[in-house]
């Protein structure tokens, strides 16, 4: 029930209070965590709780860890934003039209912020025509598909095989779309 009512862009003055109520109770911190972080919602989480803080005691390593999350999500999604606006860039420059779908967009538009939502990959939409101009700019840009994809990448209706390409913190998955 508190992921439920925390984990949220908006809250009201009632689904503040119910909280309140849920977060004075007995509570295992860490079991909170744990479904937090398979729900993947820790930084809203975070986020929600951090700002009642001066209406319930969080655990100081409980707020810690969850401060440092917040800012591993924004670090790694400010990462993945600079790879999608440097390919958008050379996409334009070569005539294709790309729209970024899901994560980066969910995450600004609906969430609020890049640090708000916990992402895994980039999605890149393009017209079936502009595919062969698409795939050579991620190849100019440094994105290789995997040498050994597993079947399931070679075999999806609606996208290539994913491209990586290294960055600081970690390699950036990219699917290109049509």
């Amino acid at each position: 029930k508190i992921l439920c009512l925390a984990a949220r862009t908006r809250s009201t003055p009632a689904t503040d209070e119910q909280l309140l109520a849920l977060l004075r109770g007995p509570l295992d911190w860490e079991l909170l965590w744990r479904q937090g972080h398979l729900h993947e919602v820790l930084p809203l989480l975070a986020t929600t709780l951090q700002r009642l803080e001066g209406q319930v005691a969080l655990p100081p390593a409980w707020r810690a860890r969850a401060q440092r999350r917040l800012y591993a999500t924004l670090i790694r999604n400010t990462t993945l934003a600079e790879a999608l606006n440097e390919l958008l860039a050379a996409f334009r420059q070569a005539g294709v039209a790309g729209l970024p779908v899901k994560g980066l967009v969910l995450a600004e538009t609906l969430y609020g912020g890049l640090g708000l939502r916990s992402l895994g990959d980039l999605d890149v939409l393009v017209r079936p025509a502009d595919l062969p101009a698409a795939r050579a700019q991620l190849l100019a840009l440094g994105f290789l598909p995997e040498p050994n994809p597993s079947f399931d990448d070679l075999d999806h209706p609606f996208h290539d095989p994913p491209y990586y390409r290294d960055a600081p913190g970690g390699k950036v998955c990219l699917e290109l779309h049509w």
